[in-house]
């Protein structure tokens, strides 16, 4: 025993979740991304995505791993002494974030942009809206196939291994 009672032990005791700001209790269900601040911030966010994604792609020639621009914005808006704000705080909802703009960087560009460059350049530029239109629906229906089967896999860990607040609360 040391001086202050206790064992010899290095392992300090264990404190409550916090979240990512460190200062704010664990706020509990995961985000959604329909709630309406988490939304329009996620709209605003893709649009800048997607610009970005077409304008490196078409002047670097590469799409850029530009998540890191979702997470400084949502990072940025936590800190502002506001309530509106405060829940940017979430590193649930900073990786939303990161995700929106990650997909329309890559949409824009990859899904979006390439495929109608591709009738262009065989001289056929009346091809180009209908590719584009077919491009368009193709990403809509990626997003959707992909969005229910995360939504699948989250359910299915859930119930496997139970949410982390049940397994904080037996602790």
């Amino acid at each position: 025993m040391n001086q202050e009672g206790t064992t010899g032990s290095a392992v300090p005791p264990r404190k409550p979740n916090k979240s990512s700001a460190g200062n704010s209790p664990d706020p509990g269900p995961h985000p959604s991304i329909f709630e309406p601040g988490t939304l329009l911030l996620a709209l605003a966010m893709a649009v800048l995505g997607a610009v970005i994604g077409i304008q490196l792609l078409t002047r670097v020639g590469i799409t850029p791993n530009s998540s890191v621009i979702g997470a400084i914005v949502a990072i940025a808006l936590a800190r502002i002494p506001l309530a509106i704000c405060r829940p940017f705080a979430s590193l649930a909802r900073q990786n939303l974030l990161q995700t929106v703009i990650s997909g329309a960087t890559f949409g824009g560009g990859n899904a979006l942009l390439l495929p109608i460059g591709v009738p262009w350049l065989m001289g056929r530029p009346d091809l180009i809206l209908p590719m584009l239109a077919g491009a368009f629906l193709a990403l809509v229906v990626d997003a959707l196939a992909i969005a229910a089967q995360v939504r699948r896999h989250v359910s299915m860990l859930s119930r496997s291994f139970g949410t982390l607040e049940t397994r904080n609360a037996g602790e």
